[in-house]
């Protein structure tokens, strides 16, 4: 049984990994030194113009989306309350918060310069 052994750990250390293969400590230091200069470069992006300008659009889609949001809420109420249903809209009357919500979006397109 101990020959055995032997001869297997001799034909694994026979069939060992060539020199060029990476320890396991140089792949985490390979993968650390690229996570640092992907944050590094996430960082630089934001101070940028381009980084702000992308943020600033992103938030003209947000507001965009939310007017639309509230229009859509405006309407169902509207319609369940033409049908005699009664229902509470936080937040003002529907016709109140489209209006604060479509002058939201004019300042931020004034921004973009759209």
């Amino acid at each position: 049984m101990q020959e055995q052994v032997s001869a297997s750990l001799r034909s694994m250390s026979e069939i060992a990994v060539p020199g060029d293969t990476p320890t396991l400590d140089e792949v985490r230091e390979k993968i650390e030194r690229r996570y640092v200069n992907a944050l590094g470069a996430a960082e630089l992006a934001q101070g940028s113009v381009q980084g702000r300008m992308i943020e600033i659009e992103q938030a003209g889609v947000q507001m965009a989306g939310h007017l639309r949001l509230e229009q859509i809420r405006a309407s169902m109420l509207s319609q369940a309350l033409s049908t005699g249903g009664t229902a509470a809209f936080p937040g003002g009357t529907p016709a109140s918060i489209a209006t604060n919500q479509a002058s939201d979006v004019h300042v931020v397109e004034k921004s973009l310069g759209q």
